[in-house]
């Protein structure tokens, strides 16, 4: 069967409260891609974006293999949470083609200081998107009700999960992930080789399974 790519776009905080696991969240990001990279099935097109109160985009459109690992340098928290700002100016840059493309948002604490964007403008780009068929995504929140938070955003329920910030939760985090990622990404390989029309954006990421392991592992 012929690869399919999936861009993946990963918008991580950084904000001051991530502090608590600064090491625990380096570990998890760079396990999460080490285990991608194993992924012989399906190819993959990386895009990183680290956010607090400011927003920069560390990767865009790259190919898997050449995401380096994250280092206490690069990633060090501290600031506030420009979560719209983040979300926001990723997907207005992102590259608009006929590939799958894959969301992944992972805070811990509520958005607090954007000042380009707003919630209004963060659900109208989604919709956007939503309507090409080819976009869906995942929202992992900590310390909040996720779920209260993303559904307001028109993200589906099988793709917001809450996860702790601890040694245990954060490993989880990394290994649910890297599954849930190859799972999605075998899902658009196979629809596309039977010629099914699939609308990404309903696509469930987690299993049921995976939602209680993230949800238990504190």
């Amino acid at each position: 069967m012929k690869k399919t790519k999936v861009h993946v776009h990963f918008i991580l905080d950084k904000s001051g409260s991530m502090m608590s696991v600064w090491m625990e969240t380096i570990k998890s990001y760079n396990d999460y891609i080490s285990k991608l990279k194993k992924d012989k099935k399906n190819e993959y097109i990386f895009s990183l974006t680290l956010f607090n109160t400011g927003v920069k985009q560390q990767y865009k459109n790259v190919k898997l293999e050449k995401v380096v690992k994250l280092d206490k340098e690069v990633y060090y928290p501290d600031g506030f949470t420009a979560l719209y700002d983040a979300v926001c100016s990723t997907l207005k840059n992102a590259k608009k083609d006929k590939d799958n493309h894959l969301v992944i948002i992972l805070t811990d604490g509520m958005e607090n200081s954007s000042l380009k964007y707003d919630e209004k403008d963060l659900i109208q780009i989604m919709n956007d998107l939503k309507k090409t068929k080819k976009w869906n995504f995942v929202y992992l929140g900590a310390n909040q009700d996720s779920w209260k938070v993303a559904s307001k955003w028109g993200f589906n329920k099988d793709n917001v999960v809450v996860f702790h910030t601890t040694t245990n939760g954060m490993a989880v985090v990394s290994e649910s992930l890297s599954t849930s990622t190859s799972s999605y990404a075998s899902s658009c390989a196979s629809a596309s080789f039977s010629n099914l029309s699939v609308d990404n954006s309903k696509l469930s990421f987690f299993t049921e399974e995976e939602k209680r392991k993230l949800a238990n592992s504190k």
